[in-house]
Order: structure tokens, then C-alpha cells, then sequence
């Protein structure tokens, strides 16, 4: 049985009666909506007026190096069909895939520096995330009080902790009997680092979507959450999209 790699899912196809091939197009979405459709530009063979890579696309911005399955969850979709269509986005430079760490991970338009891809890996998941906004907001300076916030088990919070520890994303202190977190000296200047730099992504970003052909426009923003009109072929739709990897984390 034939098989075809994308994004590190092996998708296996076998022979299917001539009956089954709308049903097959249709389960992994091969019936593209670009197929009915002309993009704004006669000559723009446009990936994100296809709703599902958009969908894929505006989530990798909100975590940028989540891996494959976890971006698959976010978007409403299977990992093979996703696979499908950020290798499509990948060709023409929207996104890439990286390894972080461990695993490989999805980083749209180079959003994340290469030396932080790692710790942007282990940002993206959700107890890491959380423990991390709590701990920098303030709300959980130590891990009684983190495993309270997040409604688990002290075990399961000092599991956390340790991991943003050793990424050097957070550092302990110990007060007499009591062990402390706080944002750590590397975390700061990431932050500071990428604050600096969101003007010129906002640009980039907004870049990328009109040589896509979807003519974005900007309808609001809240901090570096924008709000854009996006061409769709037979109409238009709102699409958000994040400008800083670390906004969600400090706002």
C-alpha cells in the first residue's frame, strides 16, 4: 500500500472503489474551495483563501511551535489532513517546520528566532503556558499556590516548573523554607526582544497575506492581536492573527 509523508504522518492509500473518490477528496479536503474560486490577483495562486489553512495558519501565529498535532486540535482538523496543508504552506515560505528540542514544531513566516525555537516549544503547551502567565503575572509565586491556580495536583505543578526552570524561563529562589519563582533574566530579554521587534513582523505578516492574494485588511487591534478582513474568493471573513509569540503569555 502506497504512502505519502507530510509533517512527519505517514498518510497510507490504498485502492478505493470508483464510487469512493468524491468521498475520499472530501475527507481530507481535497475538494479545494480554490479550485471554484479566483484569488484578487489574476496571477496569485493564493493557500490561505482555503478556510482550513487559514484556520491552521492564524493559530500557529497565537503558538508559534506547536507541533503538528496540537495545531491539528486547535484548528478542528486530523494530523493528516492538517500534514496536508502545511506542506502546501511551506512551499511557498507561510510556514516551517523546525526541530525544537525533542520534537519538530510549526513556526509561521520565522515569527521565533532560532536559539529560542526550544523554549517556544514548551510555551506552546498548554500547562506550560499557563503556569508561565500565572508566574509572570504574579498569581503564583511558588508551587502551592501555582497547583491552586491551575486546579491539579502539587506533584503535576512542580512538574511544570521544573521543566521552565531548566528551559530558563523561570528561576527558583529558595526564601528560608519556602522555594520561589519568578520570571527569569532570559525570559526578560526575550520579551523585551521581541516587543521591539513586533512593528517589523506586523509589516511582514501583513506582507505575506496581500502576495497571497487574500488583499488583507486591518480592522483592529488590540495590543498585537489583529483583527483582518480577509478575501475568501466568493465573499469576505475576519481572521485573527498574533504579532508577538509572547503576548498571550504577558498581557
Amino acid at each position: 500500500m502506497p504512502s505519502v509523508k507530510y509533517f512527519n504522518v505517514v498518510v497510507r492509500f490504498g485502492a478505493v472503489k470508483a464510487g469512493m473518490g468524491n468521498a475520499l477528496k472530501r475527507a481530507f479536503r481535497q475538494d479545494d474551495i480554490l479550485a471554484k474560486v479566483q484569488p484578487r490577483r489574476a496571477s496569485v495562486s493564493s493557500q490561505l483563501m482555503h478556510p482550513g489553512r487559514m484556520a491552521l495558519f492564524s493559530r500557529a501565529t497565537f503558538r508559534p511551535c506547536a507541533g503538528l498535532r496540537q495545531l491539528a486540535r486547535d484548528a478542528g482538523m486530523s494530523a493528516p489532513v492538517a500534514a496536508r496543508h502545511l506542506m502546501r504552506m511551506s512551499a511557498v515560505g507561510l510556514v516551517s517546520e523546525v526541530r525544537a528540542g525533542k520534537k519538530f514544531a510549526i513556526v509561521p513566516l520565522q515569527m521565533v528566532e532560532p536559539a529560542d525555537q526550544a523554549r517556544f516549544s514548551i510555551l506552546s503547551g498548554d500547562k506550560p503556558r499557563q503556569a508561565m502567565r500565572l508566574v509572570v503575572r504574579g498569581a503564583a509565586p511558588n508551587q502551592r499556590t501555582l497547583a491552586a491556580k491551575m486546579r491539579t495536583y502539587q506533584q503535576e505543578a512542580g512538574a511544570v516548573l521544573s521543566k521552565l526552570v531548566s528551559a530558563d524561563l523561570l528561576e527558583r529562589t529558595e526564601r528560608g523554607r519556602e522555594v520561589r519563582y519568578a520570571p527569569s533574566a532570559r525570559f526578560v530579554s526575550m520579551a523585551e526582544a521581541y516587543e521591539a521587534r513586533e512593528p517589523a513582523f506586523r509589516g511582514r505578516l501583513l506582507d505575506a497575506l496581500d502576495r497571497d492574494g487574500i488583499a488583507p485588511r486591518t480592522k483592529a487591534r488590540r495590543g498585537c492581536t489583529l483583527m483582518v478582513e480577509v478575501d475568501r474568493g466568493g465573499g469576505r471573513a475576519f481572521v485573527e492573527l498574533q504579532t508577538n509569540p509572547l503576548y498571550e503569555i504577558l498581557r
